[in-house]
C-alpha cells in the first residue's frame, strides 16, 4: 500500500485529487492539506511514502515547503510536484531540491498515477525537455539566484556580499541575464522573469 499526502491550496483540486487517488486499490491518501504549515506538522507523524504538492502555496514559500518535507522524510520520502507551471528554470530549481517527479495539471491523471507508482519504486520521472539547452533563454543557477536578489531590490554590492563573489562578477551576470531575457534593464529582467515563471511570488 502506497501512503500518500496531498497538498494544494485550491480546494476543488485537492478534493478531486483525493477522490481520484482513493480509487486506486494500492493507494491510501493519509492526509490532504490546503495549508503547507499544517501539512508540515502532520507529515512528521504520518510519514507518507509520497507527497503530491503544488509548490505555489498561499501560506508558505514553496521551496521552503519542499526542503522541509525532504528533511522530515529523508531519502525514503518522495515528492511529486503537481503544477500548472512548466518553466524550465523553475523545473531546474525544484529538481535540485530532490523531487521524484514533475506532472503538469494539464496532463491526464494517468500520468500522475504512473508517477506515483514509479516514484514509490525509487525512480525519478522528469521530462528531458526541461534540461535541453534552450540557447540564450537558459539562465544558469547563479543567474537565477541573482535575478531573485534583484527582485528583492538588492544592490550589486549586496548581491556580491550575499553570494560571496566580486561586484564585477555580479555585473557580468546581470549583463548576461539582461541579454538572455531580451530586455534592457534590471526592472525589465524582473518583469520577464515573472512572465517566464522564474520569479513567482510564492516560490522564490
Amino acid at each position: 500500500m502506497v501512503n500518500i499526502a496531498v497538498i494544494d491550496d485550491n480546494l476543488l483540486v485537492l478534493k478531486g485529487l483525493v477522490s481520484y487517488l482513493s480509487e486506486e486499490p494500492d493507494f491510501q491518501v493519509v492526509g490532504a492539506y490546503e495549508k503547507g504549515e499544517k501539512a508540515l506538522e502532520e507529515i512528521k507523524t504520518l510519514e507518507p511514502d509520497i507527497v503530491v504538492l503544488d509548490p505555489y502555496m498561499s501560506d508558505i514559500n514553496g521551496l521552503h515547503l519542499m526542503r522541509e518535507i525532504k528533511k522530515i522524510l529523508g531519502e525514503k520520502g518522495r515528492i511529486i510536484v503537481f503544477s500548472s507551471y512548466d518553466s524550465e528554470e523553475v523545473m531546474r530549481i525544484v529538481y535540485d531540491i530532490g523531487i521524484s517527479a514533475f506532472v503538469l495539471k494539464s496532463a491526464s491523471m494517468h500520468h500522475l498515477i504512473n508517477a506515483i507508482k514509479q516514484s514509490y519504486l525509487g525512480n525519478i520521472l522528469i521530462s528531458e525537455r526541461f534540461f535541453r539547452n534552450r540557447g540564450n533563454e537558459c539562465l544558469t543557477n547563479t543567474e537565477i539566484k541573482i535575478l531573485q536578489l534583484i527582485s528583492q531590490e538588492k544592490t550589486n554590492n549586496e548581491i556580491a556580499e550575499e553570494l560571496n563573489i566580486s561586484k564585477r562578477t555580479v555585473e557580468y551576470h546581470i549583463s548576461s541575464i539582461i541579454q538572455k531575457l531580451g530586455v534592457d534593464s534590471r526592472v525589465g529582467a524582473v518583469v520577464k522573469g515573472i512572465q517566464k515563471g522564474i520569479l513567482l511570488y510564492n516560490l522564490v
